[in-house]
């Protein structure tokens, strides 16, 4: 497949394409467009078909994996078994119920914090951490989270013990309902 680049959406010039591991740590392409990737990957029917037998995390690293090509496998792998771990979703992350014959859930609040949101925050501050071993990175980072919810609580808990990475929450004053401010204080969502 080769490496994969990501551009800005406003510039998709050849002069303006950049690694993963850059995109990760930069965040927003210098233009203020969003990065995309430069090639969409397909999946065969036989690999989807195999997801089935195999955890969410085993599936999170093979995409991952696809799309994050300045990452060794071993390291998307292992970051991928740290961030959907039994310790950060006790009753496994996205989990699937069987509610009848013809109905199955998708439960995306198994996480710390039992928001949704903990599916791409648990794992995405380790893919920064990697990000910027890759790129040589000295500085730290400081993630600026605006919220009325529940993302400031589930970014700060993906974050809380990875080194040089630190989360500062911005809450409106008058922005947050009374039920927001209770599982705020008391750790339900």
């Amino acid at each position: 497949m080769g490496n994969i680049k990501y551009t800005s959406t406003r510039n998709t010039d050849e002069a303006n394409q950049f690694a993963s591991a850059q995109v990760i740590k930069q965040g927003i392409a210098n233009d203020g467009g969003l990065f995309m990737p430069t090639v969409i990957v397909r999946i065969d029917e036989k690999t989807l078909a195999d997801f089935s037998n195999q955890s969410y995390e085993e599936i999170a690293a093979y995409i991952l994996s696809l799309y994050l090509t300045d990452y060794s496998k071993s390291d998307i792998t292992d970051i991928a078994k740290q961030a959907y771990s039994k310790s950060n979703f006790p009753d496994g992350a996205a989990k699937v119920t069987k509610v009848t014959d013809k109905i199955n859930v998708l439960e995306l609040y198994h996480g710390p914090t039992s928001a949704f949101k903990d599916m791409a925050l648990q794992i995405m501050p380790l893919l920064l951490k990697k990000a910027f071993d890759i790129t040589g990175e000295k500085r730290k980072a400081l993630i600026l989270v605006a919220t009325s919810g529940d993302t400031g609580k589930a970014a700060l808990e993906g974050t809380k013990n990875i080194d040089g990475i630190n989360t500062l929450v911005f809450y409106p004053r008058d922005g947050v309902s009374e039920v927001q401010i209770a599982n705020e204080y008391t750790g339900r969502q």
